[in-house]
């Protein structure tokens, strides 16, 4: 390793400040994960651990929301993966003609399925479909947290 290292001094350097960048890229950018939908859980969370993320929208979300009109909190069903915890800080931003207001600062209170989280927000009620998205802090700033 020594000898390719003299050898190629430069694509050393080259390489060595690809992957720091990378590295502190992955550590202090914020992240901006997009969300399909508010759901209701029900009390113990059980309405939503089976929802499929792929057929949500084509008539499995009628039976889901049905009940707790205004009751709650606040659960995020994403597109993705959210790899999200709990405590976590996140930034709401809902796309425009939603029928309530949840932009803002909240909480991750439980991480119900790797697709849901529910926050620290009140739930209002039952409305169409609308998404958005929520960012959280930098990697970084979680482990200096």
């Amino acid at each position: 390793m020594k000898e390719f290292l003299k050898k190629n001094k430069k694509a050393a350097l080259i390489g060595g400040v690809l992957l720091t960048g990378a590295l502190a890229y992955y550590l202090f950018r914020s992240r901006k994960i997009e969300f399909y939908d508010n759901v209701w859980c029900g009390e113990d969370n059980n309405e939503c651990l089976d929802i499929d993320v792929a057929t949500y929208g084509s008539g499995q979300r009628a039976g889901l929301r049905s009940g707790g009109n205004g009751s709650g909190n606040l659960n995020l069903l994403f597109k993705e993966k959210h790899e999200l915890e709990e405590g976590d800080v996140i930034y709401i931003t809902q796309n425009k003609n939603q029928a309530y207001d949840y932009d803002g600062k909240a909480n991750v209170q439980k991480v119900i399925t790797p697709y849901i989280i529910r926050t620290d927000k009140a739930r209002m009620g039952d409305s169409p479909i609308v998404g958005g998205y929520v960012s959280a802090n930098s990697k970084w700033s979680e482990i200096v947290s």
